[in-house]
């Protein structure tokens, strides 16, 4: 038999990571020692490590290409972690500021600014543009997660974007095309998604 038991924490570690598949998945490991003091001052220790792992995942939201030759985005999360779009028609909020989706890509070249241009159909014939905020208009690349430019070619980035809908919006199922262009109005990519008005 041990006469006494002694628990110490030794050292910790705290992890963040991101991929395309999953929004976000935080681990955390607490690695702990054991010390036990036995009869005639025979000590042993007996180390072991103690996983806890948090997981906030929002699945990925199907969604349709612009165009054959248009790229498409890595990865669009439509929704939120415990409300998520896993199948079309999305649901916006009329009269509020719906997130159309966070959205990850990497552009294929370097550019220095990224403009937003949302085109809805309805009827599968009406075609109108929608208002972006002004913060978007004077500042585009606000939407992105680091809210600054230039975009390096090959890197991995995210935004999340908000559009404010008109409570007077009749409720109707639109087609609904996001398009991201560069500096030189080029396609850095482009998705089409049906969003329902709800509400």
């Amino acid at each position: 038999m041990y006469k006494k038991l002694v628990l110490q924490v030794v050292s910790s570690k705290f992890v963040t990571m991101q991929s395309t598949s999953v929004d976000l998945i935080t681990t955390w490991t607490i690695k702990m020692k054991l010390y036990r003091i036995f009869p005639r001052n025979i000590s042993l220790y007996l180390y072991f490590g103690i996983g806890v792992t948090f997981e906030a995942i929002l699945a990925r939201t199907p969604v349709q290409v612009c165009s054959v030759i248009l790229p498409m985005p890595d990865a669009v999360f439509f929704g939120s972690i415990t409300n998520p779009c896993l199948a079309e028609p999305c649901q916006l909020s009329r009269g509020n500021d719906s997130g159309i989706p966070n959205v990850e890509f990497i552009p294929r070249t370097t550019s220095i600014t990224i403009m937003t241009r949302v085109r809805a159909t309805v009827f599968g014939k009406i075609i109108f543009n929608q208002e972006l905020p002004a913060e978007i208009i004077n500042n585009p690349c606000s939407i992105l997660t680091q809210r600054s430019c230039p975009l390096p070619a090959g890197i991995q980035k995210a935004y999340r974007l908000q559009i404010p809908v008109d409570p007077t919006t009749s409720l109707v199922t639109t087609d609904t095309g996001i398009t991201h262009l560069d500096h030189n109005n080029q396609v850095i990519f482009c998705y089409r998604i049906d969003t329902a008005l709800v509400s």
